[in-house]
């Protein structure tokens, strides 16, 4: 860039300005005014956002009683698998002993509580010596009485009735001896007895195990629920604090760039700088003009010159009269330059 004036001085001072205005106007445009304070207010904007979001999280923590709602949400899903599988087996073993306690009280129909052990048979020897004692009173009675009376008699029928009773009793008592049977507790009804007690406790705490067990799912499944819940909302507000503070450290380093492109403006370092400062010069400046009508009399004189010396230097031999005078030989013929001529001889 290059500036022409009638002072030097003015020269050198209006391109000196010149540079000045552009290196503003460049400064301008590549960095606005205001940036700096702009970041800074929305640095401050996210921080706040920022901090709402990480209370919002640390509430909803501290109100649902959860650290990772993902991490313990998966636990509790793996106890419940494990939990349910414990409730599959109790219905297993439950059904097992049900029908254990079926085949028990089965076998126990059909098997009799006691078994006689010893039996023993024999005689009451006292009735039947009574009842000996009596028959002979009886017969010695009745020969009393026939002395007295006839056999037709009502008091020696009477005794013979009596004797014939008794007769018969000592008969009935010797054909019906005394029976003694022992019997004792079947040892086949007892093992019966006592396994089916042992599997009726047996079902009877695999019942209060499945109930407890179905409690405890019970409460796993809406544990997990409630967990699956939390982790969804825990989720979104650690996705909010995040981006929030992705957010916040975007402003924080736009805020330094500005920060620092303010202070290397104010210290004159940008991305364009002037090569050469502008300076007045010590000698006039030639007119264009004029110095192109000097170098083409130079050069016309210069050409003359040379076409001259180059025309003298040549050793060509141009004429006939250059042929005669130089060879002293007569010319016989020659061809001129214009080919439309004839040819003269």
């Amino acid at each position: 860039m290059s500036y022409e004036a009638a002072n030097s001085q003015l020269a050198a001072q209006v391109l000196q300005s010149l540079s000045n205005a552009y290196l503003e106007k460049h400064t301008e445009v590549h960095r606005p005014a205001g940036e700096l304070r702009f970041f800074d207010a929305q640095m401050t904007e996210s921080q706040r956002q920022l901090e709402q979001a990480k209370e919002k999280l640390l509430d909803f923590t501290k109100g649902h009683d959860v650290v990772a709602a993902g991490q313990q949400r998966d636990l509790i899903l793996h106890r419940i698998d494990d939990v349910e599988a414990s409730y599959k087996q109790t219905q297993v073993d439950l059904t097992e002993a049900t029908r254990r306690v079926q085949q028990l009280e089965k076998e126990m129909i059909e098997l009799p509580a006691r078994t006689t052990t010893q039996v023993r048979t024999a005689d009451n020897p006292e009735l039947l010596r009574s009842l000996k004692s009596s028959l002979l009173d009886l017969q010695l009675k009745k020969i009393q009485l026939l002395t007295k009376f006839e056999p037709t008699h009502r008091f020696v029928q009477e005794v013979d009735e009596q004797i014939q009773q008794t007769q018969a009793a000592i008969a009935g008592e010797k054909s019906t001896p005394v029976r003694d049977e022992t019997t004792d507790k079947d040892v086949d009804y007892e093992w019966a007895k006592g396994e089916l007690e042992r599997a009726r406790v047996d079902v009877e705490g695999l019942l209060a195990r499945q109930r407890k067990i179905g409690v405890q799912l019970a409460e796993y499944r809406t544990q997990a629920r409630q967990l699956g819940d939390d982790a969804v909302t825990q989720d979104s507000l650690t996705g909010a604090e995040q981006a929030a503070q992705d957010n916040y450290l975007l402003y924080v380093k736009k805020r330094e760039e500005a920060r620092m492109g303010d202070a290397l403006d104010q210290g004159g370092i940008v991305n364009v700088a002037v090569a050469e400062e502008p300076v007045a010069p010590a000698l006039p400046v030639w007119p264009a003009a004029g110095v192109a009508m000097v170098g083409l009399m130079a050069a016309m004189v210069t050409g003359t010159g040379a076409a001259f010396t180059a025309d003298y230097l040549d050793p060509a031999l141009r004429t006939p009269e250059e042929v005669l005078a130089c060879l002293e030989i007569p010319v016989l013929a020659s061809l001129p330059q214009n080919n439309h001529h004839r040819l003269s001889a």
